[in-house]
């Protein structure tokens, strides 16, 4: 066995040897309590890690069973009576997911789209494909746009157990249904074993740590999700789903998380100590133009901010503090480093609210510098388009910033994920093991002549090192 692999056993091991004592820990913090009281301790502890429950929190436990999955309900030979009955384009992908693109030209819905009649459509689409709607059970409802609603039905069965392999996954506009994703496979076998499981509550302490940003659980719920790419089995798991539209997937025996991307980055030696995110979806690049700032807008600051503001060519920003007359002492802590921070944006004309605290440091001299980034209602980071601050308990001392205007190009949904990039840009032939302490989306300048930023990943590795790198051909961008 070589290093690498060992260190990976080893790896292994202690996550499980954590999960094991972490759960000790909570059985023990928890004994003797109520179920209510219960809910009420794991529900502090998650804000606490800046984690919202928008949820029940489950009492009951799942049984440790599993399922193996058998072919596809769909082959290449119902494509032809499918679209005879429905219209429309079918196809089969390479992950064997079953592709509808309608093109209907007659609006269905007259006046404005509600849930009501997205259902009935989505309904009428599922019987006319020759499934059950009594055996689907709608998972997301999410309007994307002026009627247009993107909607998803899981398999569910009589006992009210979800198989999340089984969706059908449509867009729905008040011409009807324009786009269609429909994956089910059969069920070979059942083992319907009567093995311990862990609480929900216990899975949520034990995996769920301190989020950069804030996440919101709108809902969990249990049932059978594939264990991983290379194999038929799914078992039962817990799942959480997040406001953003994302999942995450614990098996209820172990507690330890499904994920295909875990599985390929520890394989080659990466691990992460956050959650890896979910696709990219945005515009695939933007392109700025001039800073927003004017120079009679400078000039205000330097008369209402007791400083002198200037900017250079490329758009960037500085403001050095000149006057301390009437200025406030602050005992420097977490609320009030926060106010001056916040309160420096204000004054600039920004909301505060648009920007991310990407860092704050604390320097050799007592002073203090925060890097915040702005980002847009999706959550995407416009890491050029950001804020640095340096101050002490007397207020700003020196920043520099640019908020240059953006055109964003075109919309699109990459298909490259974290997991299939990352083993190929490092070097994971060799001994090096890659530990990842954040990992950020957003957009970045390609290069210091153009004024195109392309859509990127942020990764921040544990020894403090920076690499940023391309969603759609996952090019790393040095500048």
């Amino acid at each position: 066995m070589n290093t690498k692999k060992a260190l990976i056993v080893i790896m292994v091991l202690l996550i499980l040897m954590n999960i094991a004592l972490a759960s000790y820990i909570i059985v023990f913090t928890t004994n003797g309590k109520s179920d209510l009281e219960i809910e009420e301790y794991t529900t502090k502890i998650l804000n606490q890690r800046n984690i919202e429950v928008n949820c029940k929190i489950p009492n009951e436990t799942p049984n440790a069973s599993s399922i193996i999955l058998g072919d596809m309900i769909y082959s290449e030979s119902a494509i032809e009576t499918l679209s005879s009955k429905t219209g429309g384009l079918y196809s089969i992908d390479k992950n064997e997911i079953l592709i509808y693109i309608g093109s209907p030209t007659e609006i269905i819905v007259l006046g404005e789209m509600n849930r009501s009649s997205v259902e009935k459509i989505s309904h009428d689409f599922i019987s006319d494909i020759g499934l059950q709607i009594e055996e689907f059970s709608l998972d997301v409802f999410n309007g994307t746009g002026k009627d247009e609603y993107k909607v998803r039905y899981i398999k569910e069965d009589g006992e009210g157990i979800y198989y999340y392999d089984s969706y059908v996954e449509m867009t729905v506009t008040n011409y009807g249904v324009v786009f269609a994703e429909i994956y089910i496979k059969r069920v070979k076998e059942y083992d319907k074993k009567n093995a311990e499981s862990l609480p929900i509550h216990t899975i949520l302490l034990t995996n769920l740590i301190a989020e950069s940003k804030i996440m919101t659980i709108d809902a969990i719920s249990y049932g059978y999700y594939q264990k991983n790419s290379n194999t038929d089995e799914s078992v039962m798991s817990w799942r959480l789903l997040f406001s953003d539209g994302s999942e995450r997937f614990f098996e209820v025996s172990t507690g330890i998380e499904i994920t295909s991307i875990s599985e390929i980055l520890e394989a080659n030696g990466i691990i992460s100590k956050r959650r890896y995110p979910e696709p990219f979806i945005g515009n695939s690049n933007v392109v700025y133009g001039q800073s927003s700032f004017t120079p009679l807008m400078l000039s205000s600051m330097t008369v209402f901010m007791n400083g002198d503001a200037n900017i250079d060519e490329s758009g960037l920003i500085t403001y050095i503090r000149t006057s301390y007359e009437n200025s406030t002492s602050y005992i420097l802590n977490d609320e009030t480093i926060k106010k001056i921070c916040t309160d420096f944006i204000d004054s600039l004309g920004k909301n505060p609210n648009d920007y991310f605290l990407d860092t704050s440091l604390q320097q050799s001299d007592g002073t203090y510098t925060a890097t915040y980034i702005y980002k847009d209602s999706k959550g995407n980071l416009y890491f050029d388009n950001s804020i640095d601050i340096h101050f002490s308990e007397l207020g700003v001392i020196f920043a520099s910033f640019r908020d240059d205007v953006y055109v964003s190009g075109k919309v699109f949904s990459e298909k490259i994920s974290i997991g299939t990039i990352l083993p190929e840009v490092l070097d994971t032939e060799g001994d090096t093991e890659y530990v990842i302490i954040e990992i950020q989306k957003g957009y970045k300048r390609v290069d210091g002549v153009s004024q195109q930023a392309a859509a990127c990943w942020k990764i921040v590795f544990e020894d403090a090192s920076i690499m940023y790198l391309t969603v759609e051909t996952g090019e790393e961008i040095q500048y």
